[in-house]
């Protein structure tokens, strides 16, 4: 099952928002149809946003070339 266009979007938001909640359940189930639709240059790609986003917020310097 390949997710195509808008679906796609719509799981990796989903998944990216289950990530951001702490609900380990919907993460799980969205990571799952996203391996299933072997998407997973998608997959890192959201994993290393939700990263990047916790190290912004717990050290707002760090994105500075300053």
């Amino acid at each position: 099952m390949i997710i195509k266009g808008d679906d796609s979007y719509s799981v990796l938001s989903a998944f990216h928002k289950s990530l951001r909640g702490s609900d380990e359940n919907a993460a799980l189930h969205y990571l799952a149809r996203l391996i299933k639709s072997q998407d997973i240059q998608s997959i890192i790609r959201r994993l290393l946003c939700v990263a990047s986003e916790d190290v912004g917020f717990s050290c707002a310097t760090s994105y500075n070339n300053n």
